[in-house]
């Protein structure tokens, strides 16, 4: 493996999808005879890739949609496990990807605050500690004490983003989501991520353009291209 000081280290990394897995696409593929060749039914949504970010260095990851920007800050993330290659991520990660999705419908805020932190890796008493800092950041109101299957989406992303910024990361992940919720909530949470940015040890995030870094931050940042395959 690389060098063990550094946050992140990609040896050719590769995540293949299988189209078979969707169930729309299965039941088409059966009723008209499709993907008769195992291998058509599969694609490399990441291929051969090679990263090492250095301890306080800033990555953006750019590319059109389907060029597996998502695909890799998940990779990178834990969520999908690679088919290929090795991958080291140190330290604490924060990641702000697909906010609020996890969330129990059943559960109130508190309840899926302290699952979230669970998940997170944040400890036990750290996260119950912060309970009320993050539920008044989310400003969901009333709603914190109902179950998350009352909340509207963009009170579960304020609530997501409000658990994944609680503490401070090593390794910061970012998809896209500079801004979240409406204006007011937008400048606060921005404000938030860049306060992280400066501390973390290492930042990952994805744009579709270089346009959007420099409208977005003073950071300066390395760029690493993806295209569709």
């Amino acid at each position: 493996m690389g060098n063990a000081s550094l946050p992140i280290s990609l040896h050719g990394v590769g995540v293949q999808y299988d189209m078979r897995l969707s169930r729309k696409r299965r039941l088409r593929g059966t009723l008209i005879g499709k993907y008769k060749n195992a291998e058509a039914k599969k694609f490399w949504a990441l291929r051969n890739i090679d990263l090492d970010v250095k301890h306080g260095e800033s990555l953006a990851v750019i590319g059109n949609n389907g060029a597996g920007k998502s695909t890799l800050l998940q990779t990178l993330a834990g969520i999908i496990t690679p088919d290929e290659g090795e991958i080291e991520v140190r330290g604490r990660i924060s990641t702000l990807l697909n906010l609020g999705a996890g969330f129990e419908d059943d559960l109130d805020a508190e309840e899926n605050i302290l699952l979230a932190g669970e998940y997170l890796g944040i400890p036990h008493t750290t996260i119950r500690r912060k309970l009320n800092e993050i539920i008044g950041f989310a400003d969901i109101g009333k709603f914190a004490h109902m179950p998350a299957r009352t909340y509207s989406s963009g009170m579960r992303a304020r609530l997501g983003f409000s658990v994944a910024t609680a503490v401070d990361p090593d390794v910061l992940l970012l998809d896209e989501v500079m801004a979240t919720g409406d204006a007011a909530f937008a400048e606060k949470s921005r404000a938030r991520v860049l306060e992280l940015m400066d501390r973390a040890r290492a930042i990952v995030r994805s744009e579709e353009h270089t346009s959007e870094l420099q409208s977005q931050s003073t950071i300066s940042y390395a760029v690493f291209c993806l295209k569709k395959k």
